[in-house]
């Protein structure tokens, strides 16, 4: 019997507002606060916001 660490990280896609997108892995095991700091670092900016968008909209 072999015990397997299955990561626990996803891809999200963050819609900039030049209407670019960018592809960020994170770590579905961190909170929102961390996952903030991961994000903005990875994506470049300094100051930024999550907002959900519409499941009918194409990204």
């Amino acid at each position: 019997m072999s015990i397997e660490n299955q990561e626990n990280k996803r891809k999200i896609r963050v819609r900039m507002l030049d209407g670019s997108v960018k592809t960020v892995l994170v770590d579905d095991s961190q909170n929102v606060a961390n996952l903030m700091v991961v994000i903005c670092t990875k994506i470049a900016q300094f100051k930024c916001s999550l907002s959900p968008i519409e499941p009918d909209k194409k990204l």
